[in-house]
């Protein structure tokens, strides 16, 4: 059998019939329908009409010459097509058919002419974000020559369901085609426009390339934001989604697109290296590290500053007022007020330098130092080792705020 490309839409209006008998005043219902050759191995098409119950009598009529012969075969209808019809045009078709008891049931529709050495395509290249005067497109690749006739572009978004028929024309294996969804602009290669194009989805979408509308999937892509949504999609649509085959909108851009290199790798180029109508430049994008900085929050370094200024090595906290000594832990000796301590005087575990505004020129706030060998008795848990040379090695480190020889 030929290989070739059935595509046919129907729109059915019923008619009950006064006569006949009382339990059956419905006519004959249409269970399926699809095209077919007349002979196996000869020539011709016939649209074959599958009904629920034998058929009774039938006619038939079209806008092609000459007119359809009808023939009735139990339950099946053929309607033999007349030879000449251009892949991928549409056509309208009627018939009126009547059951045993002579029910009536009227039915119209239109069908696509059948393509009978069809393309060989696959989706290459995909600009889901364009602007301007680069809008969104699809690109696909003929691997091998054909007829384009009937070929269906399929798109799926959020509440929207767009099909794009390719008219009856030859094309070469190697050839690029355009679709575009913006009038009025142009790209290289050859270019067909989507009439009711809105755009694509720059968040979930589907692409899918059909034999016909609502015929076999040949080829397909998925893009969406969130996992999962360009799945849905497929589901509904028929169209099987192999795993990490939805693949990311995430930066994408007019220059940035995805393009296609052996028949299962996709890659996201780098900016300006989107290639819609031209051979792919399979320069893959590569994200740039971000410069910035992690911003450390106010209740973290209110946190690190508690930490700072509880530790066991300096008893000491500050408060908006100034510093003050924290409380002693449990079972060690009381210290003494620092209201009682004289400038120079040192107490049992913290000494209090003399006050430094009363000799520092430059205005300095006081500063409390602790004296780590001064520690053992109040606080044996820090009186040496590895904290107390840690809390040296930092008083060592810190820049003095007094001017020299003060």
């Amino acid at each position: 059998m030929r290989n070739f490309i059935p595509a046919l839409a129907l729109a059915v209006t019923l008619a009950a019939c006064v006569g006949g008998e009382p339990r059956d005043t419905q006519g004959p219902k249409l269970q399926r329908h699809h095209l077919a050759p007349t002979t196996p191995g000869g020539t011709g098409w016939s649209l074959v009409l599958e009904w629920d119950e034998p058929l009774g009598k039938a006619t038939a009529d079209g806008d092609f010459a000459p007119q359809v012969p009808v023939k009735l075969e139990e339950t099946r209808l053929l309607l033999g097509l007349p030879s000449g019809l251009r892949p991928g045009k549409e056509y309208h078709w009627s018939v009126s058919v009547g059951d045993k008891a002579g029910n009536p049931t009227s039915l119209q529709g239109k069908l696509l002419g059948p393509n009978e050495h069809p393309a060989g395509v696959r989706l290459n290249e995909v600009r889901f974000a364009g602007t301007g005067d680069k809008p969104d497109a699809v690109e696909v690749l003929v691997t091998q020559a054909g007829n384009l006739g009937g070929l269906t572009l399929d798109y799926r978004g959020p509440g929207t369901h767009q099909d794009f028929v390719f008219p009856d024309t030859e094309v070469a294996k190697g050839a690029l085609l355009v679709v575009l969804y913006k009038p009025g602009t142009s790209a290289a290669g050859k270019v067909f426009f989507q009439p009711a194009g809105k755009g694509l989805s720059a968040v979930t979408g589907l692409l899918t390339l059909r034999t016909g509308p609502g015929e076999a999937p040949l080829d397909a892509f998925a893009w969406a934001l969130r996992a999962g949504e360009a799945r849905k999609l497929a589901t509904a649509a028929g169209v099987p989604l192999g795993e990490g085959q939805e693949r990311s909108p995430q930066g994408t851009t007019a220059t940035r697109t995805w393009c296609r290199g052996t028949a299962d790798t996709w890659m996201i180029v780098a900016s300006g290296k989107s290639s819609i109508g031209r051979a792919n430049t399979l320069v893959p994008w590569k994200p740039k590290p971000s410069s910035r900085k992690p911003v450390r929050s106010s209740n973290s370094a209110k946190s690190s500053r508690s930490r700072r200024s509880s530790s066991p090595i300096c008893p000491v906290a500050r408060s908006r007022r100034g510093l003050r000594p924290n409380p002693p832990p449990a079972g060690a000796p009381s210290l003494p007020r620092p209201s009682t301590l004289r400038p120079g005087e040192q107490g049992q575990e913290v000494v209090f330098p003399q006050t430094a505004r009363e000799k520092d020129p430059l205005g300095n706030p006081p500063r409390l130092r602790c004296e780590p060998e001064t520690l053992d008795a109040g606080f044996p848990q820090a009186a040496s080792g590895e904290a107390a040379g840690r809390q040296t090695r930092r008083d060592r480190r810190r820049k003095p705020s007094r001017p020299a020889g003060w």
